[in-house]
């Protein structure tokens, strides 16, 4: 009878604990990424054809299902479906914690961390590349107004490339070139400004070329680059009336011209100038200076035959000098206004500095073609310089981005771009970095306030201004056995010897951005079980009265 009093209290004692249990679980069912606990008996001492000495708790251990993940829009609010562990650091001694709850907030100092100040854990950056007109600008300042690209490049082999490009106000700095630079690329304010967002256009059709394509070996893109030579036909010239034509991918460009037939010594210099060594050697032309003065011809002496042959000489050369530049010039002229025709359509430029019309696109890998090439009635070919290479890979978008920095500084503004790369692939390795959220603390903006956003893959991406920075990614950690993980209250679990050792559990779960996980408290398993131990605790006191009731009739039977 004493003994079933203690088998009785044994009963209440852990009846009550199977309440507490399930009370805390319910008490919790509202806790963000809270797991149950769950609590077994077992029986005590049992000898061979005897009873029982009553129960006692086996174990409580924790319950690792998946809890509900809800939507809850809040950008850095983030939810893990699936096995592992967000990974979050003491501020205090840098230990290492672990927990389900993703309820994230930014600190003060810019750090993403937990309700209870825990910094989040994860793999950063590990490489930023800057390319800028200005070496010494390596962030973007607000004299960068002009956003060009905000991009991710995530290749197969787990690399990630955060592009983001801006420039200054290129509408504002940007003017018409000098008039001395006519024939070789001459560009309008406007027409520097229509390459500029034609080449923005290519840049992001490159990207979103490579995102579909990845396969490809990393070829630098190759611009088509033709010449026209004209020079042949200078002496079948009309006195009036010449037209020089070309038609371009179906656009034809056209002049008229008349041929001079006298020309200054202005005019000459100014020619000599406009063309390059081999410009001034195709029409063979001498530097103006060089040739010898009408008057100083007409003052040789010729008194004897030497002196009257010396001055025929000399005057046969400067005539035939001023010749060349006379047959010259008005067909290089007209060369000149052809080329700035074809320079003012955006992504296109020509030049005739080497005395011939040479013809090139400002588009990375492009190509053209060109038919009817005309002077008068004479037909021309044209001769490729450089045959077109498409490219492939990252090189490709290399070209791209640089052929748009170019048109950024032909037209006097700043080119800044901005590349975070980082690499996540290697599943041997558990990122244990603080992820900074503050772009100015990064190096990146002088701005220190923006909006966290993480997304599905666990990426987080600081926006601004329509820009989205790359400043991190969460890692995750599994243990060979959860259940070992001690629990530190606060949501937080601590390894132990008998959880093991952490290692990547990146592929075993997927991270939700903008989501929570809900407790995995099932209310009505929860609610059953209290009623089941409100009655097994009800039993056990009965049996303790049954049994104090057996014992009273048995000292009463004594007396």
């Amino acid at each position: 009878m004493i003994g079933a009093i203690w088998n009785g209290v044994a009963g209440i004692w852990q009846q009550e604990k199977g309440i507490n249990v399930e009370s805390n679980n319910l008490s919790n069912s509202s806790t963000v990424g809270h797991k149950k606990d769950q609590i077994s008996f077992s029986d005590v001492l049992y000898t061979q054809a005897g009873f029982g000495k009553g129960v006692q708790t086996h174990t409580i251990s924790k319950t690792f299902t998946q809890g509900q993940i809800v939507g809850t829009g809040v950008g850095i609010d983030v939810a893990m479906e699936g096995k592992g562990f967000f990974i979050v650091k003491n501020r205090q001694d840098d230990s290492i914690y672990y927990t389900r709850a993703g309820n994230l907030v930014q600190a003060k100092d810019g750090f993403l961390v937990t309700q209870d100040d825990y910094k989040i854990q994860g793999l950063v950056p590990q490489s930023k590349l800057t390319t800028s007109t200005n070496p010494a600008d390596m962030m973007f300042t607000d004299e960068y107004t002009k956003s060009m690209i905000s991009s991710n490049i995530n290749n197969s082999n787990g690399t990630i490339y955060n592009i983001n490009a801006k420039t200054t106000d290129y509408i504002k700095s940007s003017k018409d070139d000098d008039f001395l630079r006519k024939g070789d690329g001459y560009k309008t304010s406007q027409s520097k400004i229509n390459d500029i967002e034609a080449l923005q256009n290519d840049y992001i059709e490159k990207l979103n070329k490579f995102l579909m394509d990845q396969n490809g070996a990393n070829i630098p893109s190759v611009s088509q680059k033709s010449q026209i030579d004209f020079s042949s036909n200078l002496s079948s010239l009309q006195a009036t009336d010449n037209i020089l034509s070309i038609t371009i991918d179906n656009k034809t460009y056209s002049v008229k011209f008349d041929v001079n037939s006298s020309i200054n010594e202005e005019e000459m210099q100014k020619l000599y100038d406009s063309l390059d060594a081999n410009g001034k050697a195709k029409y063979n032309l001498v530097d103006p200076n060089s040739i010898k003065s009408q008057a100083d011809i007409d003052n040789m002496p010729i008194n004897t035959p030497q002196e009257i042959l010396d001055k025929a000489e000399a005057q046969a050369l400067r005539d035939n000098q001023i010749n060349n530049y006379i047959n010259s010039n008005s067909m290089i002229n007209a060369m000149k206004d052809l080329s700035d025709k074809i320079s003012s359509k955006e992504g296109m430029s020509a030049s005739v500095k080497d005395g011939t019309l040479v013809i090139d696109t400002l588009f990375a890998g492009s190509s053209f073609k060109l038919s009817d090439i005309k002077l008068n009635d004479t037909n021309f070919n044209s001769t490729n310089l450089q045959d077109a290479v498409k490219g492939s890979g990252l090189a490709m978008i290399d070209s791209a981005r640089d052929a748009l920095k170019n048109a950024v500084e032909r037209a006097d503004a700043k080119f800044l771009q901005i590349t975070n790369v980082l690499e996540y692939g290697n599943l041997g390795v558990i990122g244990e970095n603080d992820i900074n959220v503050r772009l100015d603390a990064l190096g990146i903006s002088d701005k220190s306030t923006a909006e966290v956003s993480i997304s599905n893959d666990g990426f987080v991406f600081v926006k601004s201004e329509g820009h989205s920075f790359l400043v991190g990614r969460l890692s995750t950690a599994g243990f060979r056995n959860e259940q070992g993980l001690e629990p530190m209250g606060g949501n937080l679990y601590q390894k132990s010897k008998y959880s093991g050792e952490p290692f990547n559990a990146d592929t075993m779960n997927k991270i939700i951005g903008g989501s929570l996980e809900r407790a995995n408290v099932d209310y009505g398993t929860t609610l059953t079980q209290l009623m089941v131990y409100q009655k097994a605790f009800e039993a056990s006191s009965k049996s303790i009265t049954t049994s104090d009731e057996f014992l009273q009739t048995a000292i009463e039977m004594k007396r």
